[in-house]
């Protein structure tokens, strides 16, 4: 994270962010698992809200299903990334922030 800007806000070289690749970055003291679809980005928590476990996701293991959703490692709870929600659990979702690219960089914004 840069060091502009408050702590609720990273910025981040697009450079580091892979096309359709998930990536972990830490804003403040948040981990957050970061998606760049063209010039989409998704933001979300890096933990699973059942029961706070990380999704881990890593060059080998993307974490996701044949559908594009997120797979949680502990009790394999999926979750739409677009949407946030758990699917077969209904009320249950995954925590979004702002995220948005600027230039040559990636913006994320955990304060909302």
């Amino acid at each position: 994270m840069s060091g502009e800007g408050k702590e609720s806000v990273g910025r981040f070289p697009l450079v580091d962010f892979p096309a359709g690749q998930a990536r972990v970055v830490k804003v403040g003291k948040r981990s957050v698992l970061v998606v760049l679809e063209g010039e989409t980005v998704t933001a979300v928590s890096n933990r699973c809200p059942h029961q706070e476990t990380p999704f881990g996701v890593s060059a080998h293991e993307r974490g996701f299903d044949d559908r594009g959703r997120l797979v949680c490692p502990l009790h394999n709870w999926v979750f739409d990334l677009e949407s946030g929600m758990a699917a077969g659990h209904p009320g249950v979702c995954l925590r979004r922030y702002r995220a948005a690219v600027s230039g040559n960089e990636l913006e994320i914004d955990i304060s909302g």
